[in-house]
């Protein structure tokens, strides 16, 4: 089956992580096909924009020190495919073959980072 978010991009979605809602607004860029989001926190306030969901990349990654910022997710968002194979994030792969799965901080060691 296949589905299309076209016609609902940009769209919303609120995610409770570790007790901790956010709101994930998504957004796709049709002249190269990449999809980004804006991340923001229970009160509506935006925390991070603009953020392009590449595979096996940490969301926010640029965002990472020595640590993680106190108000983004304690957990790491990663774009993953329930393969392990790489897939190249798009409109007609999100969601479908490519999901943000939730990992841990010592993901990065996993990936040298």
């Amino acid at each position: 089956m296949k589905l299309d978010f076209k016609p609902d991009i940009p769209f919303t979605q609120k995610v409770d992580i570790e007790g901790n809602e956010f709101e994930f607004e998504f957004w796709w860029r049709k002249s190269d096909d990449t999809i980004s989001l804006n991340l923001y926190n229970s009160n509506s306030e935006l925390l991070v924009s603009n953020e392009e969901i590449r595979y096996g990349m940490p969301l926010f990654s640029r965002m990472i020190g020595e640590g993680i910022r106190q108000d983004l997710p304690r957990k790491l968002i990663v774009p993953i495919s329930e393969t392990g194979k790489y897939e190249r994030v798009g409109i007609d792969n999100i969601f479908i073959k490519v999901h943000l799965i939730l990992k841990e901080i010592d993901y990065l060691k996993e990936i040298g980072r």
